[in-house]
C-alpha cells in the first residue's frame, strides 16, 4: 500500500474541495443574483457528462441492482449537495463547512439499525461530545436556532444516510453508477428551484461555474483514488482537513467573524469525528466491487 501517495493525493483532494467552497462563497458575494440552485445544476450536469463518457466509451457498464437503495441514496446524496451550496452562500463558508462534516455522527447512529452496527462506549461518548458540539455551535441551548440553520443541519443528516446508503449499494453496484445515482437525482431535484430563481450568467459567472464544478468532480474522484492507497481510517482523519481549511479561507480572504461558540463547538464536533474515523465501527458486508466512492460530494 502506497501510504505516502495516497496522503499526498488526499491532502489534494482537501485542496480542492476547500478551494471549491471558497469560489462559492466569492460567487455569492459577488453575483448574489447567481442562486445556489444554479451552482448545484452545473455541477450535476458535470458530473452526469463524465459518468456518461464513462459509460459510452466501455470504461464503465451502466447497471444499477439495488434500485431501493440506490434512489435512497441519490435523492439523499443529491439533497445534501444543493443544500451544501445554499448554506454557503446563507451563512458563510466557515459555518457550511462545519455543517457539512457533522455527518459522521448521525452516520454512526443510522448505522446502528440499517447496517446492525454495534457502538462501543467510547463511539457512544464521541457521539454525545459531538452533538454537545452541535447545540454549542447553532446556539440551541440560547434557543437561537434559526431556519437557516437548521437546513445547514440538514445537510449532516442528509450526508449520514447518503453515506449509509453507499454502504448498502456498494455490496452489489459500482462506485460510477453509485455516484452517478447522486448526480442524476440532484439534477431531477434542483431544476425547478433552479428556474424558478434563473439569472442568465455572464460569460464570466459561467466560467465560474463549471469551474466549481470541475473542481467538485475531480476532488471526489482523487479522494475515491486515495482511499485505495491509505484505507478507509486514514482517509476519513485527512478528509477533515478540508473544512479546517475552508475555515482559514473564511476568515483570511472573507473576513468572515467567528464567535467564540463557533470554534468551541468546532472542536466538540471534529475531534468526536477524528476519533470515529480513527477507530471505526466495525460492519460486515458483502464483498463489493473493485473500486470505492468515499468522497465529499455526499
Amino acid at each position: 500500500m502506497h501510504v505516502k501517495r495516497g496522503l499526498l493525493v488526499m491532502l489534494l483532494s482537501s485542496v480542492f474541495f476547500a478551494v471549491m467552497s471558497a469560489l462559492i462563497r466569492k460567487l455569492s458575494l459577488d453575483s448574489p443574483h447567481i442562486s445556489p440552485y444554479t451552482v448545484a445544476m452545473v455541477r450535476f450536469l458535470v458530473g452526469n457528462l463524465c459518468v456518461l463518457l464513462a459509460f459510452l466509451t466501455g470504461v464503465r457498464k451502466m447497471q444499477w441492482t439495488n434500485w431501493r437503495w440506490i434512489a435512497i441514496r441519490g435523492s439523499t446524496g443529491g439533497y445534501a449537495v444543493i443544500a451544501y451550496f445554499w448554506t454557503i452562500a446563507a451563512l458563510g463558508l466557515a459555518k457550511g463547512a462545519l455543517y457539512s462534516y457533522t455527518y459522521p455522527i448521525f452516520a454512526a447512529l443510522f448505522a446502528i439499525p440499517i447496517l446492525g452496527e454495534r457502538l462501543t462506549a467510547g463511539h457512544w461518548l464521541a457521539v454525545a461530545l459531538a452533538g454537545l458540539g452541535i447545540g454549542v455551535f447553532t446556539g440551541a441551548a440560547e434557543l437561537s436556532l434559526s431556519p437557516s440553520e437548521v437546513i445547514g443541519l440538514s445537510v449532516g443528516v442528509t450526508s449520514a444516510m447518503a453515506v449509509v446508503a453507499l454502504t448498502k449499494c456498494r455490496e452489489t453496484d459500482s462506485s460510477t453508477n453509485i455516484f452517478w445515482s447522486q448526480c442524476l437525482f440532484g439534477l431531477a431535484m434542483v431544476l425547478w428551484p433552479m428556474w424558478t430563481h434563473w439569472v442568465w450568467p455572464t460569460q464570466g459567472e459561467w466560467m465560474m461555474l463549471f469551474l466549481i464544478a470541475s473542481l467538485s468532480v475531480v476532488g471526489q474522484l482523487t479522494m475515491t483514488n486515495a482511499y485505495k492507497f491509505t484505507g478507509a481510517t486514514y482517509g476519513s482523519l485527512l478528509g477533515l482537513l478540508s473544512p479546517l481549511l475552508s475555515t482559514i479561507i473564511a476568515v483570511a480572504a472573507f473576513n468572515e467573524e467567528l464567535r467564540l461558540s463557533f470554534w468551541l463547538g468546532a472542536g466538540l464536533i471534529l475531534l468526536p469525528c477524528g476519533y470515529l474515523s480513527f477507530r471505526p465501527i466495525q460492519r460486515t458486508i458483502k464483498k463489493a466491487p473493485q473500486g470505492g466512492d468515499g468522497g465529499r460530494d455526499k
